[in-house]
């Protein structure tokens, strides 16, 4: 467990500082160890007296109940913990780019998870592996034509905790290329990231955000693990005739659970760990409305009515 004392740093916020001591002349150094503000944490090393690199602090990670981030200006790296609780199944992130392009990945228990589908146009999802998928218009300005001609750029870092984002005083350099760029011909609005959650724990996910324009606005929403929705379909390579006889699972990206709409996810289990395989699929939703459906990237992509 911590030991609350009191510190004196030579910087005006622990991010911003090197050095961490016990006396307010600065002249003795702290003991070795980790020393935080209840946003971030720094090893101090009491032989150099040199404090290492910010990272979140683990007890200050905010609930997914209600997370809600939004976000305007200055460019940077923002990282956000989010802690899950011990249920099971789909982990649904709303993410919000907005018009001028920004990226997003998530890493949850090692993996990372960077395919998104947009309400306006579907599938959107990086070529690089483990990589960072960049969302927005390519029409925006600048900052969309210039994207990978501009890059690398160096970013400062933040840390989201108590309700706010907390500079780190270190930064990223942030390589973007064209395999990265995902972007739709107009503002992709709500863009949802799909996770399964199949154990109790871990119990804490990673977001990270990347915007690299200063005039970039964006919002993320997690949502606690939940079962998806069902509805009855055929197997692969059905049509109007086909026999419904499988039980497949939505995650809807318009808000209407139980009604199937084109660039929802669609999964072949509860948790939205396996999506379903390309092709078409006689289906039926809860409204009840009967579709020949047409999946690719197990995603929506045409509804034909039956």
């Amino acid at each position: 467990m911590g030991v609350i004392s009191n510190y004196f740093l030579n910087g005006t916020t622990l991010a911003t500082s090197t050095g961490v001591f016990t006396d307010v002349a600065l002249t003795t150094c702290a003991s070795t160890g980790n020393y935080s503000d209840g946003v971030i944490v720094r090893y101090l090393d009491n032989a150099t007296c040199t404090l290492g690199p910010a990272t979140s602090c683990p007890s200050c990670a905010s609930d997914c109940d209600g997370l809600e981030i939004t976000h305007r200006g200055a460019e940077g790296v923002y990282d956000i913990t989010t802690n899950l609780g011990e249920s099971t199944g789909a982990i649904v992130i709303k993410y919000v780019p907005g018009d001028v392009p920004d990226g997003m990945y998530a890493v949850y228990n090692g993996v990372t998870y960077n395919a998104f589908s947009s309400e306006v146009d579907g599938y959107h999802k990086t070529s690089t592996t483990d990589g960072v998928t960049y969302l927005g218009d390519s029409t925006s300005g600048v900052c969309a034509s210039t994207i990978t001609t501009e890059s690398p750029y160096t970013l400062p870092d933040y840390v989201y905790s108590g309700g706010a984002f907390a500079a780190t005083g270190s930064s990223s350099v942030v390589t973007i290329v064209g395999g990265d760029v995902s972007f739709s011909t107009q503002d992709p609005k709500s863009c949802y990231m799909i996770i399964p959650k199949l154990a109790a724990s871990p119990s804490t996910l990673q977001i990270t955000v990347v915007s690299y324009c200063k005039s970039a606005s964006w919002g993320v929403k997690v949502a606690c693990p939940a079962v998806l929705p069902s509805f009855s379909s055929s197997l692969v390579g059905g049509d109007c005739n086909s026999t419904e006889d499988q039980t497949f699972y939505q995650a809807t990206v318009k808000n209407t659970p139980g009604t199937l709409s084109v660039h929802d996810w669609v999964f072949l289990d509860i948790n939205g760990e396996n999506i379903l395989p390309s092709g078409n699929y006689k289906v039926t939703d809860a409204t009840p409305a009967t579709y020949v459906m047409t999946v690719a990237n197990g995603v929506i992509t045409n509804l034909v009515a039956c």
